[in-house]
């Protein structure tokens, strides 16, 4: 009897998983190697951050104060609803972490390479954490 061979498999893309929701009117994604945790914005404190317009306030996160900034903002489109008690994501560049508030958190989706899931958009998190948004589109 001969040996069997396998067919060979087709090397496939490596997937990426990435966080989805709804902020600023916008369906977006990061990949997950880009969030830190997904936290619930409970006991804001407003803290006016001169030359930040988009700093909403400071909130208690793993025993670290992190700014909440609003997303619309930062993406040209100002959010306006009241951020506490509404699941953020919390982002990291550096040492340094921020969090913003999103309208509706749907979960994590599984993509082919790089891309992102059809119909999402994304933005660099580390404008968001560093404040070099200026209303651009991401």
């Amino acid at each position: 009897m001969l040996p069997r061979r396998h067919p060979r498999r087709q090397a496939s893309a490596p997937l990426t998983t990435c966080v989805v929701f709804t902020a600023a009117g916008r369906r977006l994604a990061l990949p997950t190697h880009r969030v830190v945790a997904v936290a619930e914005v409970a006991g804001l404190i407003p803290l006016p951050a001169p030359g930040r317009p988009e700093v909403l306030g400071v909130f208690a996160h793993r025993g670290r104060a992190l700014p909440l900034i609003d997303l619309g903002r930062c993406l040209g489109r100002p959010d306006g609803e009241d951020p506490r008690g509404r699941p953020c994501v919390v982002v990291e560049h550096g040492e340094r972490r921020a969090a913003f508030p999103v309208a509706e958190l749907d979960g994590l989706a599984r993509v082919a390479g790089p891309g992102l899931p059809p119909g999402c958009e994304t933005f660099d998190p580390a404008e968001v954490v560093l404040g070099a948004g200026g209303g651009g589109s991401p």
